[in-house]
């Protein structure tokens, strides 16, 4: 099923929850974050940043990662899916096998977050205070699975501005977090 929007991947994250039990919290506010809540910053449907290959191969794409002397661009091979589900389902998958102490603590969205970025998942430094600032994060705590909800539309609070990389001078575009979700 091709995503149209951001409510439709939230009923394709619901779906997958409540297949596996996985946290709606860690679902969404992750895949807020990677995405900036654009299904068209989400190439081969990936959803989550993963990289490697998926069903659908891979995309080799620009992105930035942060090794502990600040932000560096980089190009990497993200992982390419034939559908969203898909994503989602290999998103779970690459948890539960590579990050087990994560797994262990999906019943708390707060700390299984902070397992993922513990076990190397996100090099950004705020990702954890990033994941659990979005709408998604906040709203969906304590909805592991069966949630019996229709989520209410919500106000894409990133922006999407044009950037130049200040090594390479190439342009681009990037996600302009608000404020209040640099915390």
């Amino acid at each position: 099923m091709a995503i149209r929007n951001w409510d439709e991947f939230i009923q394709a994250a619901i779906t997958v929850a409540n297949e596996t039990g996985y946290p709606l919290a860690v679902l969404l506010g992750q895949a807020a974050i990677e995405t900036g809540r654009s299904v068209s910053n989400a190439a081969g449907n990936n959803f989550f940043g993963i990289k490697g290959r998926g069903n659908a191969g891979s995309n080799n794409l620009q992105t930035w990662e942060d090794y502990g002397n600040g932000p560096v661009t980089i190009r990497a091979n993200f992982a390419a899916y034939n559908t969203p589900e898909d994503a989602i389902r290999a998103y779970v998958d690459l948890i539960k096998t590579n990050y087990p102490e994560a797994w262990r603590l999906r019943e708390n969205p707060t700390e299984m977050i902070a397992a993922i970025k513990r076990g190397g998942y996100a090099t950004d430094p705020a990702y954890v205070s990033k994941v659990m600032n979005t709408p998604e994060f906040r709203e969906y705590q304590g909805v592991n699975s069966k949630p019996e909800l229709t989520p209410t539309p919500t106000k894409n609070p990133y922006e999407m501005v044009d950037s130049i990389d200040v090594q390479t001078g190439q342009r681009g575009k990037a996600i302009r977090y608000p404020e209040e979700y640099k915390k």
